[in-house]
């Protein structure tokens, strides 16, 4: 409900009928409420565009794992660093390094890594820039349990 994402009720006053995967419905709705989805570990997390899940944002530098020079694209920054658990969609991290700083929430997350061979075993990520004070809030998504 919307007391407990933080966001005002809606009501869809002319019904609402859809057909499709729930990918699909949730890429479709959930924009519309100022909300993003992603699933981790088997728990479909719902949080507002505006917060993250997490209350400590992530050292990344390179001390920390970070591995080459993170980048900057068109309203998002790239990185990598070596594989962290901690650091999933939903996440906020804290980026130093000679050419980015700053607070941001990763979007996507991809890992890699193979135990029968000399490569790392790396996370990649795009993010977006937040500001201090969003990286601060409190965990303000939730997150429901995916029963396959």
């Amino acid at each position: 409900t919307g007391a407990v994402l933080g966001i005002a009720e809606q009501q869809i006053s002319s019904g609402f009928t859809f057909s499709g995967t729930v990918k699909n419905l949730l890429n479709k709705v959930l924009p519309d409420l100022g909300l993003v989805w992603s699933i981790q570990n088997n728990y479909l997390q719902i949080v507002p565009v505006t917060a993250h899940n997490g209350d400590v944002a992530i050292l990344i530098n390179q001390d920390s794992g970070m591995v080459g020079v993170p980048s900057q694209g068109d309203g998002f920054v790239q990185f990598q660093a070596l594989l962290n658990p901690r650091i999933v969609p939903g996440c906020p991290v804290r980026i130093d390094s000679q050419t980015i700083n700053g607070f941001f929430k990763v979007k996507k997350a991809t890992y890699s890594g193979d135990s029968h061979s000399a490569n790392k075993w790396l996370v990649k990520c795009e993010a977006v820039r937040i500001n201090a004070n969003q990286a601060l809030i409190p965990n303000r998504g939730n997150s429901f349990a995916v029963i396959a």
